[in-house]
């Protein structure tokens, strides 16, 4: 079984809403536990985002079975929420930072991989139209404590193979992501 934290965005960078899914296997650590350690990755890394920004992770976690993807249940946690720090002009919302998740699985052939859109980037952090250095670090670091976390295992589900694995390693990608709404 698995368990997925969301973090629902909000803020100036956010056009209609936003949501950031986090798997974790659900036989390591508690639903709180998951919580907390997904609040102290956007905690350490909130000096790479707007002020404008805001972040919660939702109330209920929701555990599910990676080979069907059916909720086997659902878990009341106490929510966590937190703002960016760093002021500025902000980036068009379309483009985002892209954190690349990395598994050891290979399935069906191939590598099960995964990736996490990061809202709320500002101009500031762009240098010749690529995310700087220190923006990357910032979250290369923050995503190294959380796969280093002992009390919960971070997960990349491959939903079209029925199968979740651990996060081995995580990396900002040099450029930026565009995301779009399923309706644009």
């Amino acid at each position: 079984m698995s368990n997925r934290v969301q973090v629902i965005w909000t803020g100036g960078p956010v056009v209609g809403g936003g949501l950031s899914t986090f798997i974790f296997n659900d036989a390591v650590g508690t639903p709180a536990q998951q919580v907390a350690a997904v609040a102290t990755f956007l905690t350490s890394c909130e000096d790479a985002m707007t002020n404008t920004m805001i972040w919660a992770t939702d109330p209920q976690v929701i555990t599910f079975d990676p080979a069907t993807g059916q909720m086997t249940n659902s878990t009341a946690v106490t929510p966590a929420d937190g703002q960016g720090t760093v002021s500025g002009d902000i980036m068009p919302p379309a483009s985002q930072g892209v954190l690349k998740l990395m598994t050891e699985l290979i399935s069906n052939g191939r590598l099960v991989q995964g990736r996490i859109f990061l809202p709320g980037a500002v101009e500031a952090d762009s240098t010749g139209g690529a995310p700087s250095l220190g923006y990357r670090e910032n979250w290369d670091d923050g995503a190294a404590a959380l796969i280093a976390d002992s009390s919960v295992e971070w997960q990349v589900w491959a939903r079209t193979a029925g199968t979740a694995a651990p996060v081995a390693s995580a990396t900002t990608w040099n450029k930026w992501g565009v995301l779009r709404s399923r309706r644009d």
